[in-house]
């Protein structure tokens, strides 16, 4: 087996393909374990300060992680479900989820319409839409989102739609909003 060194972004590269977030904090740990054991000797001071500095670690990658890496996770899983009683005319079909897009102003929402795109591509008989279509702030998000269903991956046979709890506004309780998203999603 070779082994070589590699830059941290070549790591972060990697890692976002290939990884998960819980595999990547345990390699961390070993080569910070590694580096640790060279020096055995421990006083109050010094694992106070390695435990400062493994948490401002840990919470750095965190925060790469949901930032960077996660939002742009994009996957298209395709399974075979056996479903007990399914009427004979949907044996066959293809049901695809679309989840959590969360429109709003923390990225460009360029990228959820590019994913939209690469979804109709599969040819979905039933698109079902499980909530959180917005990151609520304030109106701006719904003009967003009128933008964003343009471009709605839609069933050859039916899409449903329900709303999630980001989609009623601020703290989660404001009708209004909710109304609003509904009107966009039957207008699209």
């Amino acid at each position: 087996m070779e082994v070589r060194e590699i830059s941290w972004r070549q790591f972060i590269d990697f890692s976002a393909n290939y990884l998960t977030f819980f595999q990547i904090i345990k390699i961390i740990a070993k080569i910070k374990l590694r580096s640790t054991y060279k020096n055995k000797e421990m006083n109050r001071r010094k694992f106070i300060a390695k435990t400062l500095k493994a948490g401002v670690g840990f919470s750095l990658i965190s925060g790469i992680y949901a930032w960077q890496i996660e939002p742009f996770w994009l996957d298209f899983v395709k399974i075979k479900m056996p479903v007990k009683n399914l009427p004979p005319e949907l044996i066959g079909k293809t049901l695809m989820q679309i989840s959590d897009i969360h429109v709003g102003n923390r990225f460009n929402y360029q990228y959820i319409i590019d994913a939209l795109k690469e979804a109709q591509n599969h040819q979905p008989d039933i698109v079902v839409y499980t909530g959180d279509y917005v990151s609520y702030e304030n109106e701006e998000q719904i003009n967003q989102l009128q933008k964003v269903m343009k471009f709605a991956t839609k069933g050859s046979i039916g899409t449903i739609g329900i709303l999630g709890n980001h989609d009623y506004g601020k703290n989660w309780a404001d009708q209004n909003v909710a109304d609003k998203i509904k009107k966009v999603l039957e207008d699209n």
